[in-house]
């Protein structure tokens, strides 16, 4: 069994092969089906991300993949809220996906969805927008969801003693839990971003303004892959990984790794696949500064920078106890 399975994205660039190797582990996609949806629905729907590339658009693209289904786990991310008037083209194309995919979760945001899922015998994961804060909303969704729920993703601004106290009971209840390993660039999202507050990591408890938010600073330090999408938009890459953080979680044999990048190439993410392979097979050591210094190490190796520890926002998520 494998401990701390990744869960990693799938971008529809054509470059699937890079995954050809990967088994045992798992794999995230979206949609946007063409079977379903008319172009200018693109830009109607709440909360869809913005670039072609983070979706499949029709059920002959995903065939491309079905090979990645054959020794992993697939999660068919969904994770929105719908209006009411898209409600109805949402379920037929969820509907669609699963009656010709294999799909072994739904990562979902939209309660309404549950009961499709239940109708195809197929188990939810909670988004990190809705994921429990604590325990005891823990507690509460299992009560809602019962056997229908697989788990939550737990958000990225979650220190290691509240991901350690909500894998506690989720190990009780024979769940799941996703934590991000890689954050895209920053430890927000729109549950918890404010537009940025102008403060910088380092100034932050001093409250002392800066000239860039704390995203922009983050990003910037990081080690950055340049790529464009397919629809020919410039998307910088920022890649922020929380791999220190991972000898401090108790229990880790039903936990994913989350990485961020349903919106960039494949190659990249496979990259950062490679790189959490390694920060894995460094757990086995047995002291925590060991470990750390040799994910840096790794870092280094793999992207060619040594992240900056002091800046390093990881660091103040960390709770040994």
């Amino acid at each position: 069994m494998v401990l701390l399975k990744a869960n990693i994205p799938i971008s529809n660039d054509g470059n699937f092969e890079v995954y050809k190797d990967v088994k045992g582990e798992s794999f995230y996609f979206g949609t946007f089906l063409k079977e379903v949806f008319d172009v200018n629905d693109y830009h109607r729907l709440f909360n869809r991300r913005f670039y072609p590339i983070c979706y499949f658009k029709s059920l002959e693209e995903l065939k491309k993949i079905k090979f990645l289904t054959e020794e992993n786990e697939i999660k068919y991310a969904v994770n929105h809220p719908y209006s009411k008037k898209y409600k109805e083209k949402i379920k037929k194309e969820v509907g669609l996906v699963l009656e010709n995919f294999k799909v072994d979760y739904l990562i979902i945001e939209d309660f309404d969805l549950v009961e499709l899922a239940e109708k195809y015998g197929v188990k939810v994961f909670l988004s990190t927008r809705i994921a429990p804060l604590n325990k005891e909303e823990a507690k509460f969704y299992y009560k809602l969801l019962g056997k229908s729920l697989a788990g939550f993703v737990l958000p990225r601004q979650f220190n290691t003693k509240e991901i350690n106290e909500v894998n506690k009971f989720a190990i009780s209840k024979n769940l799941k839990i996703e934590i991000f390993f890689e954050l895209g660039g920053c430890l927000n999202e729109e549950r918890f971003c404010f537009f940025h507050e102008i403060l910088d990591y380092q100034k932050n408890k001093e409250k002392k303004p800066v000239k860039y938010p704390i995203c922009y600073t983050i990003f910037f330090n990081s080690n950055n892959i340049k790529k464009e999408t397919i629809s020919g938009f410039p998307m910088k890459d920022y890649f922020s990984c929380r791999s220190c953080l991972l000898p401090f979680i108790k229990e880790k044999e039903n936990v994913y790794l989350k990485i961020v990048g349903r919106c960039y190439p494949n190659e990249r993410n496979k990259k950062i696949y490679d790189y959490l392979k390694k920060v894995r097979e460094n757990l086995k050591l047995i002291n925590k500064e060991k470990i750390i210094s040799k994910n840096r190490l790794e870092l280094l190796k793999t992207f060619g920078k040594l992240c900056n520890k002091d800046l390093c926002p990881t660091f103040d998520l960390i709770i040994d106890d």
